[in-house]
């Protein structure tokens, strides 16, 4: 294999790059100057101080690993870019009822100029009193700093499940500002991430040797707590009712359950399975397994069948709500006299199909729904729009309707 030829730079080239890139981030500073103070005072600022101004500025907000935490590089790109798109998108005003910028030029230039701003004394150079002044609005607004920290320590709590998954690495970030020296003297906002690879254990089932993993999660942003229910929580009468135990889960399990959850993001799916488990609720089938339920904010879509093996509680797989094997989907079959195969048919093992018809609007499907224990499936759009991903639109409420002769002329 021929090697790749080094890159070689014109002689100046680095010099002049370094220059485009500090007049670029002064033309931002002076931007920003015009909209969170009352005129342009920019030209007040001597050389020296924009040279200072340059070299203490925030650098852009990036992702992180934490010390010891092996986190594969494209999964922290992956991080990296989802953080920019969101600061992006996201506006903060700089004074009370005045002008707003993104959050990632406030993050890097806004508080370049803020810290600058604090720390500068009056007497410093002639006219810094007169730039202080000009910016006391800017200055003293201390509730556009916590709306900016509470904004951060919410994305910062979105950033763990949205990458994580219980049968390969639970992620959680911890932001921090690192002050460096390399060359220049820096400031970073970062989120820095930590990992965690779960405990595997090796089940043979059925014949069929597979693995399940520890259920943990990060819920104080410094190490994984195991999620343990007891027995009594399951409904089970034992000797040993009220002792705790641990909770394991197959892939199996996760696969079936992006499946059926299958507009909703990532992030959301694990934190309902999180809350699910910690305040669990559960009922028995005929063939001995626990159905514990799974809520997507607080409505039951389904349940995890999970089985008692070697002292632990072991979670198999997935079951919509309306599946034949479920209380809840047997009544719907029922009452409607649909099959596995119409089922599918007509897409009611999904969470999409009820996000993107107006099935619940048909008040004698709704009837059958509610009846059947279902009826919670029909009001998934009102409470988790914001949160899903957009799919193409499904006809099944027409389906449905014609199928059970709802529709007569």
């Amino acid at each position: 294999m021929a090697k790749r030829k080094k890159k070689h730079h014109k002689p100046g080239f680095d010099k002049i790059s370094k220059a485009q890139h500090k007049n670029e981030f002064l033309y931002k500073l002076r931007h920003v100057m015009n909209l969170a103070g009352e005129r342009d005072v920019f030209y007040l600022l001597p050389e020296r101080e924009l040279d200072i101004i340059y070299m203490i500025r925030y650098q852009p907000m990036r992702a992180i690993a934490a010390p010891g935490s092996k986190i594969p590089p494209d999964t922290l790109k992956e991080i990296n870019t989802m953080i920019s798109g969101i600061l992006r998108s996201e506006k903060v005003k700089l004074t009370p009822g005045g002008a707003e910028i993104r959050m990632d030029e406030y993050l890097t230039v806004g508080q370049t100029l803020l810290g600058y701003l604090v720390t500068l004394k009056d007497d410093a150079y002639k006219g810094a009193s007169e730039i202080k002044y000009n910016f006391s609005l800017f200055i003293n607004d201390m509730e556009r700093d916590k709306k900016t920290a509470a904004y951060l320590k919410a994305m910062n709590s979105l950033l763990g499940p949205y990458f994580s998954r219980l049968d390969k690495q639970i992620l959680w970030g911890k932001f921090e500002v690192k002050f460096g020296f390399n060359g220049l003297f820096n400031i970073v906002n970062c989120f820095e991430i930590s990992c965690h690879v779960p405990d595997k254990i090796e089940l043979t089932l059925d014949g069929y040797t597979r693995p399940a993993f520890k259920v943990g999660w990060c819920f104080d942003g410094e190490k994984v707590e195991h999620i343990q229910i007891k027995y009594s929580d399951l409904n089970s009468q034992t000797s040993f009712t009220d002792m705790p135990v641990d909770i394991y889960i197959q892939s199996h399990a996760l696969v079936r359950l992006y499946e059926r959850i299958d507009c909703i993001k990532h992030g959301v799916i694990m934190s309902s399975l999180l809350e699910s488990l910690k305040n669990c609720k559960a009922v028995h089938d005929k063939n001995g397994h626990y159905l514990i339920e799974f809520r997507l904010s607080g409505i039951k879509v389904g349940y995890l069948p999970a089985i008692i093996f070697a002292g632990n509680i072991v979670i198999r797989t997935f079951l919509f709500l309306t599946f034949g094997s479920t209380p809840e989907g047997k009544k719907l079959m029922k009452l409607t006299g649909m099959n596995k195969t119409d089922q599918k048919y007509l897409a009611l093992d999904t969470v999409s199909t009820y996000m993107t018809t107006d099935i619940g609007k048909d008040e004698e499907i709704k009837n059958i729904f509610n009846k059947s224990g279902c009826g919670g499936l029909l009001k998934l759009h009102d409470s988790l729009a914001v949160y899903s991903i957009p799919v193409h639109a499904k006809q099944t409420d027409k389906m449905l309707a014609d199928y059970l002769g709802l529709r007569r002329i």
